[in-house]
This record gives C-alpha cells, structure tokens and sequence, in this order.
C-alpha cells in the first residue's frame, strides 16, 4: 500500500480497501473502478504475493495467516 500511495498510485489503493476493507468481490471493485476484473485480480494476487512475502521474512508461524500458504 505504502509503495502505491508513494507513487500516487491512488486507484490500486482504493482497489484493495475495497477488496480487503469492505469485502467486496473482484467484479464489484472493477465495475466501480472501471477497470477489467482481470486488472483487479492481477493486483490481488501481487498484494498477496508481497504480503506473504513480508510474512516469510518476519518468519512468523504459517498459523497466523493460513490463507497466505503458497499453493
């Protein structure tokens, strides 16, 4: 998020709010941003990438956040 709103990349940071804050699903998020579903998606898929990244480097326990396991 932080990288995103240095660069002023302000449409990918209300993007994730809207998925990971309020909950809302890809097709939501696109239709309200005017983006593809499939530009929403590759941004979901990078943020969680980059979280689990972060995770791993503070190697904390996969219990914390089992959803982040690599697939």
């Amino acid at each position: 998020m932080r990288d995103f709103q240095l660069k002023g990349e302000w449409a990918k940071v209300m993007a994730l709010e809207l998925l990971y804050v309020k909950g809302w699903g890809n097709a939501e998020v696109a239709a309200r941003l005017k983006r593809t579903e499939q530009d929403i998606a590759n941004l979901k898929f990078q943020a969680k990438k980059r979280l689990h990244d972060h995770l791993v480097t503070a190697k904390l326990s996969p219990a914390v956040f089992p959803e982040l396991q690599a697939e």
